[in-house]
């Protein structure tokens, strides 16, 4: 499911200890200094068409590192298990510098990215999800 146009959406991370997410737990983890969650933030709000600066070296070997600066083209999104919400589930940015990130990614995706009508050097990011 995409949204396009340039409207906000903001999207919050969950962080999971021992296996399930514990309300108190994660406001804690919400005040934590960014160097004690890997620099990710709690809260991010996407916008079609902003810049977006890379804040965690995610495929170094590929490019996607930190400081690699991108802009957003498009979300994807996917509903939250059992309710009605919507989340980003995937985020494609376009980096001025393409050749030199995630190459091999949009290479994988090449075909979603010709069926679904979007950019061929749009890179796809995944939601990612890390133990704190």
């Amino acid at each position: 499911m995409f949204r396009g146009g340039l409207d906000p959406f903001q999207t919050q991370s969950k962080k999971f200890v021992g296996g399930g997410i514990r309300a108190k737990v994660l406001d804690k983890v919400r005040n934590f200094d960014r160097t004690k969650t890997d620099n990710l933030k709690s809260v991010i709000k996407f916008k079609v068409g902003a810049k977006y600066m890379w804040t965690y070296n995610i495929d170094t070997a590929d490019g996607l590192v930190y400081g690699a600066v991108g802009q957003l083209k498009k979300l994807e999104y996917c509903f939250v298990k059992g309710s009605n919400n919507l989340e980003v589930k995937r985020i494609w940015l376009e980096f001025p510098n393409s050749n030199d990130i995630e190459k091999e990614k949009r290479r994988q995706c090449i075909r979603y990215s010709i069926q679904n009508k979007m950019g061929l050097l749009w890179t796809p990011i995944e939601r990612m999800k890390i133990v704190v």
